[in-house]
């Protein structure tokens, strides 16, 4: 009787798992290095539409501080409708209905004349729930220290503010330290240009929970 033996060309079930494992590992790998890439991209994108939009709103600074002595009853004139009327904000930037300028990722910011020193002033926030703490820290840092601290021969101050909230979102208090522009510092008063990285994270890092993390530039 003759035997007839089958060759095995393909491959075994347990053979075809580890290739799938090995494949899935490979895939996660792949984006979470894409999604790490994306985020690097869209902040330094959001670091340039900043520093421009800044640039664009400070060409108006006398426009600006003629309405605001205009009305000398408001302490604080704010001009988030007028550069949203004049097209100054990026794509992608809303003005909400509370009154905030809302960036691409998630950070708001209110722009104002202070009277009756005819300052602009810029308040920008990051909150510890907004999308995922990493992105309000990374956004906090790179806006103090891309944006903001360049900006110092320009700036008579930036403030740091971080507000305390509590689980039922209760203000529970704040803390906040303060630096002068290239004109202003010297002797008791801290340098926007000696501004370090290390206290910006220091900053940046206690954006946590419900917190909320707020840079205040003064500009001259």
């Amino acid at each position: 009787m003759k035997l007839f033996y089958i060759e095995q060309k393909g491959r075994s079930m347990i053979e075809m798992l580890g290739v799938l494992a090995i494949v899935g590992i490979l895939s996660v790998g792949a984006i979470s290095g894409y999604s790490t890439a994306m985020r690097k991209y869209k902040i330094n994108r959001l670091k340039d539409e900043y520093t421009q939009f800044i640039h664009d709103v400070l060409l108006y600074d006398n426009e600006w501080k003629k309405m605001a002595r205009q009305n000398p009853d408001v302490k604080l004139f704010s001009i988030q409708n007028y550069v949203t009327q004049m097209n100054l904000l990026p794509k992608l930037w809303i003005l909400d209905k509370t009154g905030w300028i809302i960036d691409s990722m998630g950070g708001q910011f209110s722009i104002f004349v202070r009277r009756p020193s005819g300052k602009i002033d810029i308040d920008y926030q990051t909150k510890g729930t907004q999308k995922s703490n990493a992105d309000a820290k990374d956004l906090c840092i790179a806006m103090a220290y891309d944006v903001f601290k360049p900006m110092s021969a320009n700036v008579y101050t930036l403030s740091a503010y971080t507000e305390k909230y509590n689980d039922d979102n209760k203000h529970t208090g704040s803390a906040n330290l303060l630096w002068y522009g290239d004109s202003y510092c010297g002797g008791n008063r801290k340098c926007l240009s000696d501004l370090s990285l290390s206290d910006i994270i220091t900053h940046c890092t206690s954006c946590a929970h419900n917190d909320t993390c707020r840079w205040i530039i003064q500009f001259e």
